[in-house]
């Protein structure tokens, strides 16, 4: 079903090849989980799957002595085939602004995925007042809808909150076809897919994975939420209301950010990203009171990075700032591992390496507070640890953090230290026909 011989894909910019003699076959119809250690790879490989690698990163070469799905040469046409890379910001048509048009794009099923359970609450939604979470759980059911024989996502689950990652995982369940999926190991994909692999370390095979998880990281992700800060407060919301139009997504709620680690947290939609619309002066409060002990001005890293970056080079973005701390952004680059890709052009980047650089850029005016949303979102772990390492330093430089996060992983790697966490499911809030706000 799914056959790829000798594949080699090279990078002209680091004059070494990303993948090197990949080969893999699979002909049965299983579900496959492959852990997210190198999202690049994956993601090279499903482009030229695609064939458009060398359109979206012109500086690779690819090379292959024979790629086949369903035994037809990847240079014929296929159909029931379907890849699911990237954001979800980016994988949205831009047509339609209705949550049941965009589905109907691939899908001619309309009836079958209007009555299903996990998306009618979003069937009749304005696609661009869904969240993050909510909007990658309509890209993903939008490929599951038109029944494909082979189903690929790429780092797709990680913005998702638990319930409405339980509710893909049985889709997956009950795929008929092929189904591969890349992303951060968690206990439950046990009960979900029949064969774990992992990329080797010279990226050239896949092996199955001998212990994908062990008990002492469940019971490290379990103690995560209970831990509590004692430092004091720096960010006080007091009464506040916030309305999108008619529709009501706070009133009168009251919670408090301390100084050091903060998480905000809480289901998709539930008001992560207008919290910190809110602190950025993007959106204004019906009503309520806030306080902020800091005369600096705020920096905020956003979830789509593509919505963020606006200069042609990598180093341009981190130029901009009026307090430029050198020696601040210097040391960020380097723990993220990004201080390679000053002079590459942005549109050559990948997500990861985009995502990375907008959490340095945050830190273009040298702010006491950052905002962070979904900063580990798409990443592999190797990229996450990168990105705890780099928290880890700005707290050692007197900034308070506040990560929007669904991953408990995420948090456990920071369980040393204090921190304090706001649970936006726990505030008072009205609810309105199952519906919510980002």
């Amino acid at each position: 079903m799914l056959m790829v011989n000798d594949l080699t894909i090279h990078s002209r910019i680091e004059n070494s090849d990303i993948i090197s003699g990949f080969s893999f076959k699979l002909r049965e119809k299983k579900r496959i989980f492959i852990e997210s250690q190198n999202s690049e790879t994956l993601e090279m490989l499903l482009l030229a799957f695609r064939e458009n690698l060398h359109e979206i990163y012109p500086e690779y070469s690819m090379s292959y002595k024979n790629i086949k799905i369903f035994d037809y040469p990847l240079n014929m046409q296929k159909s029931n085939f379907t890849i699911n890379i990237g954001n979800a910001f980016s994988q949205i048509s831009g047509i339609y602004e209705k949550v049941a048009d965009e589905i109907k794009i691939l899908s001619n099923s309309e009836m079958s995925s209007k009555s299903d359970h996990s998306i009618e609450n979003l069937y009749d939604r304005n696609i661009y007042t869904l969240s993050g979470g909510e909007l990658q759980k309509v890209i993903i059911l939008r490929s599951l809808f038109t029944k494909p024989e082979i189903a690929i996502f790429c780092n797709q689950l990680s913005e998702l909150d638990k319930n409405n990652k339980e509710e893909i995982l049985k889709h997956f369940k009950n795929f008929q076809g092929l189904l591969i999926v890349h992303d951060q190991f968690e206990e439950n994909f046990l009960d979900v897919f029949d064969e774990f692999y992992q990329f080797d370390h010279n990226n050239s095979l896949l092996k199955r994975m001998v212990k994908p998880y062990t008990s002492s990281q469940a019971e490290s992700h379990s103690k995560a939420a209970d831990k509590k800060d004692s430092s004091p407060s720096i960010i006080r919301f007091n009464n506040i209301s916030v309305n999108w139009g008619d529709v009501v997504v706070f009133e009168e709620i009251s919670f408090q950010f301390k100084m050091g680690l903060n998480y905000l947290v809480g289901r998709n939609g539930s008001g992560k990203s207008t919290i910190f619309k809110i602190l950025t002066g993007i959106l204004k409060p019906k009503n309520g009171e806030i306080t902020v002990d800091s005369t600096n001005q705020i920096g905020i890293a956003f979830q789509n990075p593509e919505l963020t970056l606006f200069y042609p080079k990598a180093s341009q973005e981190i130029q901009s700032g009026i307090k430029l701390n050198r020696n601040l952004i210097n040391k960020s680059l380097h723990l993220l591992k990004i201080d390679d890709i000053l002079e590459i052009d942005l549109s050559l980047l990948t997500f990861s390496q985009k995502k990375k650089l907008t959490l340095v850029s945050s830190l273009n005016t040298n702010p006491d507070i950052v905002l962070f949303d979904e900063p580990t979102q798409s990443l592999n772990d190797q990229e996450m640890d990168d990105v705890v390492e780099f928290i880890k330093f700005l707290l050692d430089e007197m900034k308070t953090i506040i990560c929007s996060t669904h991953s408990e992983t995420f948090i456990s790697k920071l369980d040393s230290i204090d921190y304090n966490i706001v649970n936006l499911d726990k505030l008072s809030k009205p609810t309105y026909n199952g519906s919510h706000i980002n």
